[in-house]
């Protein structure tokens, strides 16, 4: 499960050929310190102003609420990142570089753990493998969202369009949690709706930045051809 887990993280390194360009490894060093900062960051914010807040199974409205305004946090520190980040490589090796520590970071914290408690267990159970694929689907998201925040938080009246889509994608990322949270709680647990609501959030930020990238480079081209 371990191994089904952080080895699609190598393929994106590779198959993306992410180690070819130079200051990769910066960039996502870059990207794995912080996603630790931000996760800090939260937990003092949680502690001064949220002191009765508790992450569970269960979905609670203001909860839920309260995590989208925290999730604001990470979304302030990959854009930071992306300020902060430079190099030889392209906008888009950088912004795949800080999505790569990024989720390196997160798979580090949110699933190693219960491998660890799962391995010392007497009895296999079979939640290890149902993270596994969870750790695939969260992937998929994490590496969207540097991209998103790059296209929200850009400063151009010709990306205004794709600035609000990309919010709209963020804002899917910061609330799916708290979706599934929703099905769950009423529907009960019934494993093909959690995951096939799972799929459908990451296929749909997935299109989302898909979307949103080529538009912003298209019409940065077209821009630049006007202005050159």
């Amino acid at each position: 499960c371990s191994l089904a887990t952080f080895l699609p993280l190598f393929v994106v390194y590779r198959a993306t050929a992410l180690y070819e360009n130079a200051g990769s490894w910066k960039n996502i060093i870059w990207g794995l310190w912080l996603y630790f900062g931000a996760q800090l960051a939260k937990l003092m914010l949680i502690a001064l102003l949220f002191s009765s807040f508790e992450v569970g199974p269960k979905f609670i409205a203001s909860h839920e609420l309260i995590k989208l305004v925290l999730g604001s946090v990470d979304v302030a520190a990959i854009f930071f990142a992306i300020k902060q980040t430079s190099g030889n490589s392209t906008l888009f090796y950088r912004l795949l570089a800080i999505a790569l520590g990024w989720s390196i970071s997160h798979h580090i914290a949110y699933y190693l753990p219960g491998y660890w408690i799962h391995a010392r267990s007497l009895q296999f159970t079979y939640d290890s493998l149902l993270e596994a694929v969870s750790s695939q689907l969260a992937l998929m998201v994490l590496l969207c969202l540097p991209f998103l925040t790059y296209v929200a938080l850009k400063k151009s009246d010709h990306h205004r369009a794709s600035s609000v889509l990309a919010s709209m994608g963020i804002f899917l990322v910061l609330s799916s949690e708290g979706l599934v949270k929703f099905l769950v709680a009423f529907k009960g647990f019934d494993l093909p709706i959690v995951f096939g609501a799972q799929f459908i959030c990451a296929l749909s930020v997935v299109g989302i930045t898909r979307a949103v990238w080529t538009a912003t480079q298209k019409a940065t081209r077209k821009h630049e051809t006007k202005n050159g």
